[in-house]
């Protein structure tokens, strides 16, 4: 998966301009699935935007990255906007199926139940370490 940050003062608008769910309404810590479009509305992506309390990041499918960076640089126009590629300086581990909750209870610094109570009120726990390495846990799906 391609991971994508937003900075400067018009990221929001730059989401808004190409996603096609409203980015302005999520919290920080939220994340929420939706597409990016061509000018026909054919699809180009679905993706994955999180509100972080510093900004905006979007998960893009890894087979599609490049076209989609180039894609939001292409349409940014005068947007005071930076899009950074971090996907060759982070990791990202997909824990999926009903007993991924269970699987990765523990794997921060929280203890298990703690993991569980504090990702079934929120989507994502950024500010976690493993071996003092920063990491967010991330949830998606049924609570």
């Amino acid at each position: 998966m391609g991971r994508l940050s937003f900075g400067g003062p018009d990221a929001l608008a730059l989401i808004q301009h190409l996603y096609t769910n409203n980015a302005a309404t999520l919290q920080d810590g939220q994340v929420r699935y939706g597409l990016v479009c061509n000018e026909q509305g054919g699809i180009r992506d679905d993706v994955l935007v999180y509100k972080w309390p510093y900004g905006y990041a979007m998960v893009v499918n890894a087979s599609n990255r490049p076209k989609i960076v180039a894609w939001l640089e292409e349409h940014k126009g005068g947007r005071n906007v930076q899009i950074m590629d971090q996907t060759t300086q982070t990791a990202m581990i997909a824990v999926q199926g009903p007993k991924a909750l269970e699987l990765v209870a523990g794997f921060d610094r929280c203890g298990p139940w703690q993991t569980r109570l504090l990702l079934r009120r929120a989507d994502a726990l950024p500010g976690s370490t493993v071996r003092r390495q920063p990491h967010r846990l991330h949830r998606r799906g049924r609570r």
